[in-house]
C-alpha cells in the first residue's frame, strides 16, 4: 500500500530498476549476516560465562546446604550440651545444701566432743 502511494503504477517499472533489486539484496545479506553474527555470540556468551557462572552457583547452593547440615548436628550437640548445663544449677544446689548439712553435723560433733573449729 505504502508502495503505492509513493510510487505512481506508470513509474513502478523505472523504479524496479536492477540497481534497487541489488542494494534490496544487499540489505538482506547484511541483515542476515547480522543475524548469524548475533546468533553465535549469544552461544558462545552462553557457553563461556552464563554457563560456568549457573555451574558455580549450584556449587555454591550445594556448598551451602550441606553445611546447614553439618550445622544441624552442631546444633542439636550444642543444644543438647546446653540442657545439661540447665540441670547443673540445680545439682549444684543439692550439693550445696548437702554440705552444709554435712557442716553442720561436723560442728555437732566437734561441739560433742570438746573440740575447736579450726
Amino acid at each position: 500500500m505504502l508502495l503505492a502511494q509513493v510510487v505512481d503504477p506508470s513509474q513502478a517499472k523505472e523504479w524496479l530498476t536492477e540497481t534497487n533489486y541489488t542494494v534490496t539484496g544487499v540489505v538482506l545479506v547484511i541483515l542476515a549476516a547480522v543475524a548469524f553474527a548475533l546468533w553465535r555470540v549469544c552461544g558462545w556468551i552462553g557457553k563461556e560465562f552464563l554457563i560456568p557462572c549457573r555451574d558455580k552457583l549450584f556449587l555454591a547452593v550445594d556448598k551451602l546446604l550441606s553445611n546447614l547440615e553439618q550445622n544441624t548436628g552442631t546444633m542439636q550437640d550444642v543444644s543438647c550440651s546446653l540442657q545439661k548445663l540447665s540441670v547443673l544449677p540445680e545439682k549444684v544446689d543439692g550439693l550445696s545444701s548437702q554440705v552444709s548439712d554435712l557442716s553442720q553435723r561436723m560442728d555437732s560433733v566437734d561441739q560433742h566432743l570438746n573440740r575447736k573449729n579450726p
